[in-house]
């Protein structure tokens, strides 16, 4: 009879498992991965935002439309405005102000002249006869004409053969269209005999 002794069994090994740094990536894993970008390549990436937004904003800031050229002034405009030179840097500016200060100086205009009234008056009369269909009695009238320094005629009244006849208003208004040279001072008034042929 044979003895079947029944040694003890070893069970087999368990295999290695495979450390993190041997486990190779698969070709989709390795696709899929992303790099991270060189130190290098983030610094070209800034440089060109920076030059973009730097584009952007000066053509943001830049005017619609170019300033009109300033007019030169000339280095001795001061002296001739009378200003005095103060060695100032910002003195052609202050020219350019004060160049001319002549403006505001009052005209002076001449005095009150008679015979000047006298023609307009005439002027304004001629051929009146046939504008107001006056008769033979009322070509002559006397005329009083007050003139304002402006030279216009602000009011006029005629007397004689016109003082009660229907056409005294059409003489009256076609002497208040006589015009003569402004002059100085205060209004005046002309009186004379009208001639009104």
């Amino acid at each position: 009879m044979t003895n079947d002794t029944h040694a003890p069994r070893t069970p087999p090994p368990l295999p290695e498992e495979p450390s993190i740094d041997s486990i190779a990536p698969t070709a989709l894993e390795a696709s899929n991965s992303i790099a991270p970008p060189s130190p290098k390549r983030w610094r070209v990436a800034a440089i060109a935002f920076g030059t973009v937004v730097g584009a952007v904003a000066a053509l943001s800031l830049r005017p619609l439309t170019e300033p009109a050229s300033a007019s030169p002034v000339r280095p001795d405009a001061a002296r001739d405005a009378g200003v005095p030179d103060s060695g100032d840097a910002q003195a052609p500016m202050l020219t350019a102000i004060v160049s001319d200060v002549s403006w505001h100086r009052p005209r002076e205009y001449p005095p009150f002249d008679r015979r000047a009234a006298i023609v307009a008056v005439e002027a304004s009369a001629s051929g009146m006869d046939q504008r107001c269909d006056l008769s033979d009695s009322e070509l002559y009238a006397p005329a009083s004409v007050t003139f304002a320094p402006s030279g216009i005629v602000v009011q006029s009244k005629v007397g004689g053969a016109l003082t009660n006849s229907p056409r005294r208003a059409c003489v009256e208004q076609w002497l208040e269209r006589a015009e003569m040279p402004p002059f100085a001072g205060d209004a005046r008034e002309l009186r004379a005999t009208v001639d009104m042929h």
